[in-house]
């Protein structure tokens, strides 16, 4: 399946949050001496009639649930849709997916399901997945959907690009840290996103003004290293860079390290203000020597390809960036 971050890259009000029924909760320990909030939301659709020996649930009636507010954006393989809850009266981003592979459509599910069931403060959190019936009188004017939560905020790509000036040390660390802090949570659960990139972390705003807080969105791709709910199947990178053959002989070793790989992509990103080109590291414009060398080491490369094997794990990056600040 083809990611649609082109549409989601679009989005300036995007995050996902998921209804309380969970397997395990995600309290724990994302950042030192800081415990993940677990936080509570209004679900539109509790209380609706689901057939749960069908995937995804059973037919809804879209005009018993919500009104359509906005089209934001359609991609190849989906349509964004900011709605508006008939129960409660809350904006929510809707997902419509056309024709989804159905092997893609439960992998998805299951992901969202296990590592973000418990909405908190890291990660993006989803809601349900069903089948939404758009016209009671049209039978088979029906799709697949996914249902997200509606914040403000603003994707870090256009965040950068908009204040039009260079981060201060305490932007840049904050940043930082938590990312690391974040990938590390994600890593040591067993999954591994397989999409890190400006577009695809929030910088949460209010009133237009940002409040410090991040999150991580877009799991589309996202695998379970040991298979159990999502394998990690074959996805192609679009950069030449990255050693495919090396990868596909052992996802659960390098799968980790593609993605400590993109998170060096963002470090320099939010240094220079634009994409890394890794084999011209020097052009990282910080007086900081000892991040410029962090993030030297994550974007490593061998022969024009990347150093799968000696790329920085999130922990140690993260003990690294400590040091530097």
């Amino acid at each position: 399946m083809k990611s649609i971050s082109k549409c989601i890259d679009k989005l300036k009000f995007l995050t996902i949050k998921n209804f309380t029924m969970s397997i395990r909760k995600l309290i724990e320990k994302i950042l030192p001496n800081k415990k993940s909030r677990q936080i509570t939301v209004d679900n539109p659709l509790d209380g609706a009639k689901f057939d749960y020996n069908t995937q995804p649930k059973s037919l809804l009636n879209f005009d018993g649930l919500f009104t359509i507010e906005e089209r934001i954006c359609q991609g190849d393989f989906a349509t964004i849709y900011k709605v508006k809850s008939i129960k409660n009266g809350q904006f929510y981003i809707l997902k419509e997916l056309d024709l989804p592979d159905i092997d893609d459509l439960l992998k998805e599910i299951a992901i969202s399901e296990r590592l973000l069931k418990n909405c908190n403060e890291n990660f993006v959190c989803y809601y349900d997945c069903f089948t939404i019936l758009w016209d009671p009188k049209e039978s088979e004017n029906y799709n697949d959907a996914f249902l997200y939560e509606y914040i403000e905020g603003i994707n870090l790509y256009d965040y950068i690009n908009s204040i039009g000036q260079s981060l201060n040390d305490d932007e840049i660390f904050n940043i930082s840290s938590w990312l690391l802090a974040v990938v590390n949570d994600l890593h040591r659960r067993g999954y591994v996103h397989r999409d890190i990139k400006p577009h695809n972390i929030m910088v949460l705003t209010k009133n237009d003004q940002p409040t410090g807080k991040y999150k991580l969105i877009d799991f589309e791709l996202a695998c379970d290293l040991a298979g159990k709910f999502a394998e990690c199947d074959h996805i192609e990178y679009p950069r030449e860079d990255i050693p495919m053959k090396k990868l596909e002989k052992d996802p659960t070793k390098y799968y980790p390290s593609v993605d400590m790989y993109n998170v060096g992509h963002v470090l320099y990103f939010i240094i220079n203000r634009h994409e890394a080109n890794p084999f011209h590291l020097k052009a990282l414009k910080y007086n900081n020597d000892c991040y410029r060398q962090l993030v030297y080491d994550l974007l490593k490369t061998n022969r024009s390809k990347i150093d799968l094997d000696n790329i920085p794990t999130a922990n140690e990056a993260y003990q690294r960036l400590l040091d530097c600040f």
